[in-house]
């Protein structure tokens, strides 16, 4: 059996291992890229919701200090006209009594003047006047001044020390002729030498202050802020009395506020304890600051409920994602297993077919290819001939002496010296096209295609060569070891020669067999067409 007959005999049971093996690893390569891809689109699903999540929050925030900033510079822009207002009426004032020298007989027809700028002013709760000892001199509440005096007071200390004329804001006091909490916001008389004559003073009611805060809209926990730049608080909602008096100056937020005329900031209030993103202005005409913030938890709240929705509808998402991998996978591994299942009944069958055409086609003693496989190869091999215009050469073989052998060692050793022979002619076929079959009882033929009439009397010496050396005892011939005839034919298609077929170049090289054997056996003879 030469090379290729050899490969096209593969080991069934190494292709079956083979082909699971192979089915085994497309599967698991399946399993593993459906299981990456699902993870990956879920990794997606998920990734896409925090960016979302992330933007959408991002965009709150946003808009959240784009509300705060507006709603700071309109409560700024309000507190500044309001205490310009008030500024306005305590600069008239002041102006007719500079007129009037402070005299207090001149003063008397101020009363119903000061109590008509209180009513008309919605802003004032009182208008007081006050000398250069903190006496009252006149106010528009239609009390007699009382002998108490202002004099410690921190507004009149200031204006008394201080020569501006301009209109100052103080920190919410409890008015001593009210009883109630008041804001200051005062001014300092000069008499006709410029010296200081005393103080004009407008009170409003931190009730007022309290109303106007109310009316904007900065949810449960939100907060609004009038302070004094210096960090004195004048009114904070939500409101409470112990705020009055409290001060941020020296922390991290009131050197924020004091570096920037405006601007957003984010901290835990120190009040109450609430985390708030807020905005804050500075008035422009007075030292007044405003903060407006917004709790943070209140304004995500609605960010917070739409993220849970949307979080809930990807998780649910990436569920039905890989169970329907899942399904996937199981639907791939019942495949495999289908198609491994249809491997191995598929692979049985083709041993078995292979198993039948060697049995139908190779001799099973000695493995080369038998008499039918023979004629079969002959005929294909004479027609390329013809048709490549190669030639085509034929040896036959035939063990010498082979019955003489069987009778004196036996059928079982003349068997295995069959086989040896068998090897020793195959071995002198080497090239792959190169075919070696057994014709019949001790017969064997050698097919060498590409070879001419020359070239086949090398193989078949090498043959015979081959033979000799392994030496099989023969104790029934004269040589004493197994040796064979051959007899070798060649067709050439350029030629003109007797062999017109395949059957004549078997014929050929039978003739030249028995003229080996005729002129003594353990030889190589080459027919010649001109002694046919």
């Amino acid at each position: 059996m030469n090379d290729i007959q050899r490969r096209c005999l593969i080991d069934e049971p190494t292709r079956m291992h083979r082909n699971g093996a192979t089915a085994r690893s497309a599967q698991h390569r399946t399993v593993r890229v459906t299981t990456l891809f699902v993870v990956f689109v879920c990794l997606s699903l998920l990734a896409v919701d925090v960016w979302l999540a992330w933007r959408s929050r991002d965009q709150e925030l946003r808009q959240a200090v784009t509300s705060n900033t507006n709603l700071a510079a309109a409560v700024s822009e309000q507190m500044d006209e309001m205490v310009s207002e008030v500024g306005y009426l305590l600069d008239g004032i002041a102006f007719e009594l500079e007129l009037e020298h402070s005299r207090t007989r001149a003063l008397a027809h101020l009363e119903p003047i000061l109590k008509n700028h209180a009513a008309s002013n919605r802003h004032i709760h009182g208008v007081f006047v006050f000398d250069a000892q903190g006496a009252w001199i006149v106010n528009s509440l239609g009390e007699k001044p009382s002998r108490t005096r202002n004099a410690d007071r921190e507004y009149f200390i200031r204006h008394r020390d201080d020569p501006s004329l301009g209109t100052q804001v103080g920190k919410p006091i409890t008015s001593r002729s009210t009883g109630l909490w008041i804001i200051p916001v005062s001014r300092r008389i000069n008499d006709a030498s410029g010296r200081f004559a005393g103080v004009v003073l407008a009170t409003i009611h931190v009730d007022h202050l309290s109303r106007i805060l109310g009316k904007f809209e900065i949810g449960r926990h939100g907060a609004v802020t009038l302070a004094l730049e210096d960090g004195a608080i004048l009114m904070r909602r939500p409101f409470d009395v112990e705020n009055f008096g409290k001060t941020i100056a020296g922390t991290q937020l009131h050197q924020d506020f004091t570096a920037r005329p405006a601007g957003t900031y984010q901290n835990i209030s120190p009040f109450d304890g609430i985390e708030r993103l807020g905005s804050f202005q500075h008035a422009r005409n007075h030292p007044l600051l405003v903060s407006v913030a917004l709790s943070k938890h209140e304004m995500l709240r609605e960010w917070r409920e739409n993220t849970w929705i949307q979080t809930l509808w990807i998780v649910l998402l990436c569920i039905v994602t890989a169970l329907a991998g899942s399904q996937v996978i199981r639907s791939v591994r019942r495949r495999v297993k289908v198609e491994l299942d249809l491997g191995r009944t598929r692979d049985a069958l083709t041993q078995a077919n292979a198993r039948l055409a060697q049995l139908a086609s190779y001799d099973a003693l000695t493995g080369l290819a038998n008499r039918r496989f023979f004629d079969e190869t002959m005929e294909r091999a004479f027609a390329e001939s013809c048709r490549s215009g190669q030639p085509l050469s034929l040896v036959m073989v035939d063990v010498d002496h082979f019955k003489a052998y069987n009778d004196l060692y036996g059928h079982p050793a003349g068997d295995r010296c069959l086989q040896q022979v068998a090897q020793a002619i195959q071995s002198a076929a080497r090239r792959p096209l190169d075919f070696v079959a057994r014709y019949g009882g001790e017969e064997l033929v050698m097919v060498l295609p590409n070879t001419d009439a020359a070239g086949a009397a090398v193989v078949a010496d090498s043959a015979r060569t081959a033979l000799e050396a392994m030496g099989i005892p023969h104790a029934g011939q004269s040589p004493g070891y197994v040796s064979a005839s051959l007899g070798v034919a060649a067709h050439a298609p350029d030629t003109e020669t007797d062999i017109q077929d395949a059957r004549a170049l078997l014929d050929a090289a039978d003739r030249a067999l028995y003229r080996a054997k005729a002129l003594g056996r353990n030889q190589v003879v080459v027919h010649r067409p001109d002694s046919a």
